[in-house]
């Protein structure tokens, strides 16, 4: 199955492309761009530094 003529590993790959390009050019700006996982959400500085935020002021990064 196709989708405008890509396959699904096509428009995968271009979307993992537009989005590591986008967080390069936050990153250049000195901003941090927003990721999350499992556990959470993060602010990822162009340091390398994670910030966790919370989803509520009661969850910390432990019990997220």
């Amino acid at each position: 199955m196709t989708i405008f003529g890509k396959t699904k590993e096509e428009i995968e790959a271009w979307a993992a492309e537009a989005t590591r390009k986008a967080q390069e050019e936050i990153h250049a700006k000195g901003l941090p761009y927003v990721i999350g996982d499992n556990r959470g959400m993060f602010k990822v500085y162009p340091d390398g530094r994670k910030v966790f935020v919370p989803y509520s002021k009661d969850q910390t990064c432990e019990n997220g």
